[in-house]
Parts: structure tokens; C-alpha cells; sequence
């Protein structure tokens, strides 16, 4: 009896220890802690380096890579800043994109010419086609169209005083204006489209199917 009582008291002082009971296998072991992988922070897309800075006085720009120049007045040209593509949407093509200097190191989006082979204006995937914005096609060559695009970002850094001087300078640069002054190689003027234009053209077409309408 005494043995029994001895063994009883055993077993109770290793179970109060956290020693296995009879039957019980091993502790289990601590669940660890997932490992998360990081994600990468994004690549940034570098600025493209400007075509033309603010200058003094009026000038003539020019840009032969897409066959075009055009007259920045004298108002225009201390704000003017052009470069290569339209940051975010059409890094490499054939297209400029018109900036406004502002105060503080800031500037403000005042659209994009791009030059588009005459076949592929109407392509859903140009990316002036995916987004909400005003285009219109200004000039045209032989093979090509010249379309400005409506400005597709917006204006940081625009103070409250500033407003007026902005809205004069981008005015400047709207489609009417490149309607007028853009000068472009192999200058074919835009059709006029009435009625008896367009019969002409149908007819044309119908001799020569391969050629652009």
C-alpha cells in the first residue's frame, strides 16, 4: 500500500513538472514564424532628357527625328520645356511631349504630338486611344499623321497665382496652333470631308485596294 501511495505521488510530482504522461507522445513543437518574402520596390522610369529647355527669346523648334518644327514665341519660350515620348505611356515612340515650367522645380503637362503611320490612327491599342483625352490630328505627310494629344496627367506645384500665367502659355499650344504653324516633311495637306471627297476616294479605292484611304 505504501508503494502504491508512493507511485501515486511520483507520478503527480512529473505530471506538475511537465514531464509525458503515460500514453502521451513528445511536446509538440513551436509552430514557426512564415518567412515573407519581400516585394521589390518598383523600377522608376527615369525622366527622358529635354529636347529644349526655357530660353530667353523666341526660336524655331526642330526636331528631324519626326520631321517636324514649330515657331515658340516670345511669351512661350521662357516655360517651354519638349521631350522625347510621353513619360508613362509612350516612352519610345515617335511622339514629343510639351511641358510648362512652373515655380519650385515643378511642371505643368501641356500635351504631346505624336507622329502615327496613317493605317494605325485608328488602332485601339495607340495610347492616346486608352485614355480619356482630347486628340486631333493636326498635319500629315505621305505616310504619316501628326496628332496632338490632350494632356493625359495633371499639374503639380501650381500655385494659386500662377493660374493665369499657365493658362496663356497653353493656349498657345493647343491643336489650333499646330494646325497652323506645325511644318512636317512631305507636307500633305488633310482632306476636306464631303460628300463628293469621299465618293472620289471610294472610287479610287476600289481600282487600288492596298492604298490608304
Amino acid at each position: 500500500m505504501r508503494k502504491i501511495l508512493l507511485l501515486v505521488l511520483l507520478a503527480l510530482l512529473l505530471s506538475a513538472c511537465g514531464a509525458p504522461g503515460a500514453g502521451e507522445g513528445p511536446a509538440p513543437a513551436a509552430a514557426e514564424t512564415p518567412v515573407v518574402a519581400e516585394t521589390p520596390a518598383p523600377t522608376p522610369v527615369p525622366t527622358p532628357t529635354p529636347l529644349a529647355l526655357p530660353q530667353e527669346h523666341a526660336y524655331v523648334f526642330s526636331y528631324p527625328e519626326l520631321g517636324l518644327s514649330f515657331p515658340v514665341s516670345e511669351e512661350l519660350a521662357p516655360l517651354l520645356i519638349i521631350r522625347p515620348g510621353v513619360h508613362f505611356f509612350d516612352e519610345g515612340g515617335d511622339s514629343i511631349s510639351l511641358y510648362l515650367d512652373i515655380p519650385d522645380g515643378n511642371e505643368a503637362e501641356a500635351g504631346s504630338l505624336a507622329r502615327v503611320p496613317r493605317r494605325e490612327h485608328f488602332d485601339p491599342t495607340r495610347y492616346y486611344r486608352r485614355y480619356m483625352t482630347a486628340i486631333r490630328v493636326v498635319a500629315a505627310s505621305d505616310e504619316s499623321l501628326y496628332v496632338m494629344v490632350g494632356t493625359i496627367g495633371g499639374v503639380s506645384g501650381l500655385r494659386y497665382e500662377d493660374i493665369d500665367r499657365y493658362e496663356a502659355a497653353a493656349r498657345q499650344i493647343n491643336g489650333d496652333f499646330f494646325a497652323e504653324n506645325l511644318t512636317v516633311e512631305g507636307r500633305d495637306s488633310l482632306p476636306v470631308l464631303t460628300a463628293e471627297a469621299v465618293l472620289a476616294e471610294i472610287a479610287a479605292l476600289e481600282a487600288a485596294p492596298k492604298e490608304t484611304f
